[in-house]
């Protein structure tokens, strides 16, 4: 488990999840980078979020809050632009 500073610099941050708070490859890749286990990776996604984003992220159910799977799973539909090939 990574210890310290999760994100030295805010825009760092900001720039992993990409516009419309889509999952981005870049914060998965970042995560892996880190050694940031599931727990970690689960809390910077939810602390990254904006806008409707958060709110949409408010309003889901305990089970996929607990999962940073199936929050992916629900989350990039909503989110991901169609045009955008994401893995």
């Amino acid at each position: 488990m990574a210890r310290g500073v999760i994100c030295s610099s805010g825009s760092i941050c900001r720039n992993l999840v990409r516009h419309r708070g889509l999952v981005s490859r870049h914060f998965q890749h970042y995560c892996h980078y880190k050694g940031f286990d599931a727990d970690i990776t689960l809390g910077l996604f939810k602390v990254l979020m904006r806008g409707n984003a958060a709110l949409w992220l408010d309003f889901q159910p305990q089970a996929s809050l607990a999962d940073m799977a199936a929050l992916k799973a629900a989350f990039d539909p909503r989110y991901k632009d169609p045009g955008y090939h994401n893995v």
